[in-house]
């Protein structure tokens, strides 16, 4: 009774959120099934990570970053242009901003589903949301207090406080709802590989 309604509550990152949620015709919906596990940590780590610490992936995270550019350059992260956005509710976000991060995007999904066309996306955003609005597609945000989504391979996750040192993590892929069956197969893999329990990245 006492809680603010939504809008009011997102605020300023109800333009961020809607860089995921509403990117392209009909929105985003969920796809595959909730993945959970444990994590041995406070769960405020890892909020607070999604809502400010773009820098640290491609640091941190470099071993897939490698193994992804087969024959092909490394990334040079140094060279990305970024932005940060915090809140006075405790939301957070920050995404690249220029067509660099496109590639790193796609690169980090593997093998790819016949059928499945890695640019699709960037094009339905486009006609939906204009161009610059596409180019937030590496993009991780936290809505306070433990709801956070990392647009890079389109995973939405809930953090659920276990004690001051466990958290459970609750995790499901997200996709456009004009995406083709391809695409939505695609999705559903690149939560599987990156962000699972079980991924390269997690």
């Amino acid at each position: 009774e006492e809680a603010p309604p939504l809008a009011e509550f997102l605020g300023d990152a109800a333009f961020y959120l809607d860089a995921v949620l509403d990117r392209s015709e009909g929105g985003a919906e969920a796809i595959g099934r909730i993945v959970k596990w444990t994590i041995p940590c406070n769960w405020k780590f890892a909020a607070e990570q999604f809502a400010s610490d773009m820098y640290h992936g491609m640091f941190s995270h470099s071993s897939p970053q490698i193994a992804a550019a087969g024959d092909g350059p490394i990334p040079d992260p140094t060279t990305w242009e970024g932005r940060q956005f915090r809140s006075d509710r405790g939301h957070g976000t920050g995404f690249f901003v220029n067509d660099t991060q496109w590639g790193f995007r796609v690169s980090q999904t593997g093998e790819q589903v016949p059928g499945s066309d890695p640019a699709a996306p960037l094009e339905r955003i486009a006609r939906h949301s204009g161009r610059a609005r596409a180019m937030v597609m590496a993009q991780h945000i936290t809505i306070f207090p433990n709801f956070s989504v990392f647009a890079g391979v389109d995973t939405a996750r809930i953090w659920h406080p276990r004690g001051p040192d466990a958290v459970e993590v609750w995790v499901f892929g997200l996709v456009d709802k004009a995406a083709s069956e391809a695409e939505r197969e695609q999705a559903r893999l690149s939560t599987l590989r990156t962000f699972s329990p079980a991924g390269t990245w997690e």
